[in-house]
């Protein structure tokens, strides 16, 4: 796929989905920045310092998006967000492998968690079947993107 109908598909995606395929989008694009600095780590250190920022990032919006005041779930959730922030700086500042492995370990047992959710109550919005209203996080608000 080129470039534009890559960026075009992708835009497509996210302007359809629903709060939690975006949220699950989200932990994929962390998971798979997380995962680029791992293989990158010893032979390319910039782009693996360059994986680890974005995926930082992206974990900042999730964090970011968490409205701790609404009820008792989005406290954990976003003390895992800290945690998981905390870690790939760690990674990125102190070069700790095992500090990224932490990371992606709770990113993906978050993924699955999320994957789950979309799975009981659809990913993508319909107008025959309306997912029941969950508090979940906000969307992100900056412009960054998931895109490699």
């Amino acid at each position: 796929m080129s470039a534009p109908a890559n960026h075009s598909y992708l835009e497509t995606e996210i302007m359809t989905a629903t709060p939690q395929k975006l949220q699950l989008m989200l932990i994929d694009g962390a998971i798979r920045f997380c995962r680029q600095a791992e293989s990158l780590w010893e032979e390319d250190a910039q782009a693996a310092s360059e994986a680890m920022i974005r995926a930082q990032e992206i974990v900042g919006e999730l964090l970011a998006s968490v409205r701790t005041n609404e009820n008792e779930l989005t406290k954990p959730l976003a003390g895992i967000y800290v945690f998981v922030f905390r870690s790939i700086a760690s990674a990125y500042a102190e070069r700790k492998a095992d500090a990224l492995a932490d990371a992606l370990k709770v990113l993906t047992a978050e993924q699955e968690t999320w994957r789950q959710v979309c799975e009981k109550f659809g990913a993508h919005r319909s107008g025959s079947a309306k997912a029941p209203a969950l508090d979940l996080p906000q969307t992100p608000s900056s412009g960054f993107s998931l895109e490699a």
